[in-house]
């Protein structure tokens, strides 16, 4: 089978899968007979409201260098991510190891003890979203021909997709529950009110309000208010 051909099976099966350790098990699978060695996918939160912890949606790191790198809060200077979220086009990992700072090439450091040394990363910037990636890496040196490069740019791009579509189906089985209040901003939030608006409406201060849907944000993992009224909308928590 041509890798064409492959490529066009695997995005098959991507596309008709719903389950989402299965979207992820048909992209790792496709992409071993590149000599990648790990796969993940993972949404990053902007460098001002950078996570306490990075948000995996799949990863077949090691477990224990995903607990380092979670413990040592290693999001908020890996150069990977801080190169993904500044690009659109898919890079091979030397692009992000230019002017490093002694705490990033303490980081490298790290990595190398572990057999992550090599990589491309497919960013991925969705409207209403967080900006993502798609991370590929290997213990050795690889190279990717254009049309290889091209078809695992696509077919991340499209995984990741599904993972978003079918993991947010899956974790909204739990519903959300929302006090009086906050249903109350939301609603008046969807109707276009500003905060000041809001706040004179309920009888609260402009800063309450902000504060609100600061922590909405936080719960429905979204990021703005647009994002998060729109969530709250496809949940059925408000209606129009």
């Amino acid at each position: 089978m041509s890798e064409f051909d492959q490529t066009l099976k695997c995005l098959d099966d991507i596309l008709n899968s719903e389950c989402p350790e299965i979207i992820f098990s048909h992209l790792v699978d496709y992409t071993k007979k590149f000599g990648i060695d790990y796969v993940t996918t993972s949404r990053l939160a902007p460098e001002p409201l950078i996570q306490t912890k990075p948000y995996f949606f799949k990863t077949t790191t090691p477990k224990d260098w995903v607990k380092i790198y979670v413990d040592n809060h290693y999001i908020a200077i890996d150069p990977v991510p801080k190169y993904a979220r500044r690009n659109t086009a898919s890079f091979m990992q030397e692009e992000a190891l230019k002017n490093l700072t002694k705490e990033q090439e303490k980081f490298l450091k790290h990595c190398r003890e572990y057999n992550i040394n090599h990589g491309f990363i497919v960013p991925i910037h969705q409207s209403g979203q967080y900006p993502s990636c798609v991370v590929y890496t290997s213990k050795s040196p690889f190279k990717l021909a254009p049309i290889s490069a091209l078809s695992l740019e696509m077919v991340a791009r499209i995984a990741f997709e599904r993972l978003t579509i079918n993991y947010d189906r899956v974790k909204n089985i739990s519903p959300i529950k929302l006090s009086n209040k906050e249903r109350q901003i939301l609603q008046l939030v969807s109707l276009g009110k500003t905060n000041w608006e809001i706040g004179k409406i309920l009888d609260i201060s402009e800063f309450s309000v902000r504060d609100y849907l600061s922590g909405l944000s936080k719960r429905f993992e979204t990021s703005n208010r647009t994002h998060t009224v729109t969530h709250a909308l496809q949940l059925g928590l408000i209606t129009l």
